[in-house]
């Protein structure tokens, strides 16, 4: 199972803990800065971030962070939306890293639950959509949303089927509404490709010519028709 996050937020508030069972858990929330559709900064999205690890490093509100991890994702199934957590390992502050404060990087792996969806438009870049199943468990499984642009997509239709055993790497993205009917805030989340491999080829050849890198052509930073 391949499942590692690299992110760099704000701590939001104190280490707190709670004991669960022998264990102790350690918890705190990263405020991740996000753009909007202008690409302008907008309101951060808090992501929880635990451990059962041994955790001794004071995190005070306000620090810059970078925080590396397991990503799990939570459906929320009253509300119809998710929400994020972070089963981390803190890396250390983005001064003494040198890391940036955008810094955004998720890898998965995991089997396609459908043929890729894909979609040619004029005057935009291409656009293919997908849901990944990641195994989190002996049994457990998470549905992630997958999205990939122009060139990505495209090689994507080619190489990737459903059932293909597949890594990829790219940017966490999250997507926020208001509900009409409670005017709640809620979000989803998916992975913006810039580059995949197909796992388990018989090597003849198919595995290096699914493995692709984005162009330089940038993904658009939210698209209304991205879901």
């Amino acid at each position: 199972m391949i499942n590692q996050i690299v992110i760099a937020g704000t701590v939001n508030d104190a280490i707190q803990f709670r004991q669960q069972g022998d264990n102790t858990i350690h918890f705190f929330t990263l405020a991740v800065p996000w753009l909007d559709k202008q690409k302008n900064l907008g309101s951060p999205t808090l992501i929880q971030c635990f451990t059962r690890s041994k955790f001794e490093q004071t995190l005070q509100p306000g620090n810059p962070v970078i925080v590396t991890g397991d990503a799990r994702l939570y459906k929320n199934p009253q509300r119809k939306d998710a929400y994020l957590r972070i089963d981390f390992s803190y890396k250390g502050s983005v001064e003494a890293t040198g890391i940036q404060l955008t810094t955004n990087m998720l890898c998965l792996a995991g089997n396609l639950g459908q043929e890729p969806e894909v979609k040619y438009r004029e005057n935009a870049p291409t656009l293919a959509k997908l849901s990944l199943a990641v195994k989190t468990g002996k049994e457990a499984t998470e549905w992630h949303n997958i999205v990939a642009w122009g060139k990505t997509a495209e090689a994507m239709q080619k190489c990737l089927h459903k059932g293909s055993k597949v890594s990829l790497t790219g940017e966490l993205k999250q997507e926020r509404w208001t509900d009409k009917a409670d005017q709640s805030t809620r979000a989803k989340y998916s992975l913006t490709v810039n580059q995949f491999s197909l796992l388990g080829g018989s090597g003849n050849g198919q595995q290096k010519a699914a493995q692709h890198q984005a162009t330089q052509q940038a993904a658009p930073a939210y698209s209304d028709d991205a879901f």
